[in-house]
């Protein structure tokens, strides 16, 4: 058998909610029944993994993922990203956040290289209205977290951070859309480095019950679906 060991000091984040089987059932079976009905559910949930992938691959920086769903409030995109960050541990407290700086988000990246950084409303990290600063703001975004490398920083703070890589991929949600924001911009290669899917409630889930029974379930019942990719990788 192998088996890794994490020594920071958030590991109760990326712990199973309690180890108990039961919880490990109702996981899999809402894991179940959200990708069978939806074909989205199933190419996020991928996406979401693709880093424990990616770190086997060769490293190029034209592999990266960077998603972001664009879709009105209430329409789910919060609830599966969540569930997504549950595949790991307890998604309220893997969740990035707007206000999470460029830098800091570089490094929570890099501390935990093959996890997804999920980000919600990243529209609100922008300034608001179609202006150029606001455009070319967002392009050099989808460029820095494609790449996914820590910038080149002098100082012994940095020296173990300092130009260091990530697999893990990005995958944000917002109410205004990223494509429209730029899509009059020069196409300086930043169209073929993000994907954008819009979506509507009935894209992600059933109905509305599913939607909460699936936010309930990422928050109580998680960190199960890795061990169960790896053992499949493995095995």
């Amino acid at each position: 058998n192998m088996y890794g060991k994490y020594k920071g000091n958030d590991i109760d984040s990326l712990s199973t909610s309690n180890g108990d089987e039961s919880d490990r059932i109702i996981w899999f079976t809402q894991m179940a029944e959200i990708m069978n009905y939806s074909g989205v559910n199933s190419m996020l949930m991928g996406a979401g993994v693709s880093g424990v992938i990616r770190q086997l691959l060769p490293y190029t920086k034209e592999t990266n993922i960077n998603i972001n769903i664009v879709g009105e409030r209430a329409s789910g995109k919060s609830t599966i990203c969540h569930f997504i960050l549950s595949m790991f541990g307890n998604p309220s407290k893997l969740e990035g956040s707007f206000t999470d700086t460029r830098n800091s988000a570089e490094l929570i990246r890099v501390k935990k290289p093959v996890l997804p950084y999920i980000l919600d409303e990243r529209m609100l990290r922008t300034e608001e209205g179609n202006t150029k600063s606001e455009q070319l703001n967002i392009i050099m975004d989808i460029f820095r977290e494609y790449e996914g490398k820590v910038k080149e920083r002098l100082g012994k703070q940095y020296e173990k951070m300092s130009g260091a890589r990530t697999c893990g991929p990005i995958i944000s949600s917002s109410v205004r859309s990223m494509m429209n924001a730029i899509y009059d911009y020069d196409d300086l290669g930043q169209f073929r480095r993000f994907i954008e899917f819009k979506v509507k409630a009935a894209d992600l889930f059933k109905n509305k019950a599913i939607a909460e029974d699936t936010e309930l379930i990422a928050n109580s019942s998680y960190g199960f679906g890795v061990e169960a990719l790896i053992n499949y990788m493995l095995t």
